[in-house]
């Protein structure tokens, strides 16, 4: 078998969580907004399959990410989905979110559920607002506690996301509560979703009151989080022999790594070498688009990852009648009863928790493609030609975000 060509991705620093939206800087003009903005007027939200359907907006508070990744993939169909890492900036921006459902964790850093709840209640706007406590704690003093600060439900960890979906479902058909007309659009939030998932504080500059009636309304923005360019520091691939030109190998399987952390994808690229070509890609919704490109032998997928999260990966994958049943492993920084069971059910063959020694990675690779129930797919591209294409994708993203 010849040598596999293994060109490793250049290192381009991101964080290892991004919110489910693509993410943008919390600009002025939403500040702006919001002190120009009035009072809001409550109406029940219609029923489905009548008149304009309006979906209620659900707030999600946990500091694990990959929580809010799975409740936000089990609701998004029927909900506005808003997640949180960080509890002091859900109870500053509650008044922009504006939700009509809210679901908090119970221990968190910073300030528990409990604290946030208390605060949530002592705002009048979201006295009577609905809130679920979602814990790993089964100790009756803490559902006590909850309850005594003001919740309306409690579910313990691990949690099956359908059943969640589910009991909000009965919950808002059996007991609604009064819809409120939002003065921003589930896309106006894109830039605070950001926000409200970096927890790390920032001093953000409140509207002042003398400038409430002098502030035009906002223009819609485009602006994007800049991206730092690749580094120039990345070590050069060493030399591969290459396929003949337009003839790929037909016996070397083709992974197709879907991560955002250039560290992990070099260590990756390394532990692969000479047993599988590596493919790879920094978020879902390029890597969905590229699928028949790469035509990966096995897929290894991260839970959250930018503009289409892993599971709702997965689940395209398997709808795919091309790679229905290739093999996929789901790669998670929290490996829970819970997600365990909700990656399979979108469809993943394996779960590995992250971060995990590459040698391991390939390991686990090597027993699926042995259980695999097709064998190595004929290529139509070459890997250097998959290569080129992923290095161009990856120069023209660097030059748009500078």
């Amino acid at each position: 078998m010849e040598p596999t060509r293994i060109r490793a991705p250049p290192q381009v620093k991101f964080s290892l969580y991004s919110p489910p939206r693509s993410p943008h800087h919390c600009d002025q003009a939403v500040r702006n907004k919001v002190a120009s903005s009035g009072q809001t007027t409550a109406k029940s939200c219609p029923e489905r399959g009548t008149g304009p359907m309006r979906k209620w907006r659900i707030l999600v508070c946990d500091d694990e990410p990959d929580v809010g990744t799975v409740i936000h993939a089990a609701l998004k169909a029927r909900y506005e989905v808003v997640t949180a890492r960080a509890p002091r900036k859900v109870v500053e921006w509650i008044d922009t979110i504006e939700p009509d459902f809210i679901i908090l964790d119970l221990l968190m850093p910073d300030m528990d559920g409990h604290e946030v709840c208390r605060r949530i209640r002592a705002n009048s706007r979201f006295r009577k607002t609905p809130i679920l406590f979602l814990s790993a704690s089964n100790s009756r003093q803490h559902q006590k506690d909850a309850y005594g600060a003001g919740a309306n439900l409690y579910l313990t960890k691990p949690f099956d996301p359908i059943r969640l979906e589910k009991n909000i479902d009965v919950f808002l058909e059996r007991t609604p509560p009064a819809f409120i007309n939002k003065r921003f659009a589930y896309d106006d939030l894109e830039g605070l979703i950001a926000e409200l998932n970096n927890p790390a504080p920032t001093e953000t500059p409140r509207p002042q009151a003398a400038d409430r009636k002098e502030t035009p309304p906002p223009q819609a923005s485009t602006a994007t989080a800049p991206r730092p360019a690749p580094s120039q520091s990345t070590p050069p691939p060493r030399a591969r022999k290459k396929a003949p030109p337009g003839k790929a190998s037909q016996g070397t399987p083709r992974a197709l790594f879907v991560l955002e952390d250039s560290d992990e994808l070099c260590a990756l690229a390394e532990a692969c070498e000479g047993r599988y070509e590596f493919t790879w890609s920094r978020d879902g919704l390029t890597a969905l688009q590229r699928l028949h490109d790469f035509e990966p032998d096995i897929v290894v997928v991260e839970a959250a990852v930018p503009h289409m999260d892993g599971f709702e990966l997965v689940r395209a994958i398997r709808a795919d009648g091309t790679f229905a049943r290739t093999p996929v492993v789901f790669y998670a920084a929290r490996a829970g009863a819970t997600e365990r069971a909700f990656a399979q059910k979108c469809g993943a063959n394996a779960y590995l928790k992250r971060p995990a020694d590459p040698a391991e990675v390939v390991s686990l690779l090597d027993r699926q493609m042995a259980a695999a129930p097709v064998p190595v797919r004929p290529k139509n591209r070459t890997i250097d030609q998959v290569l080129d294409m992923i290095e161009m994708a990856d120069t023209v993203a660097a030059g748009d975000q500078v």
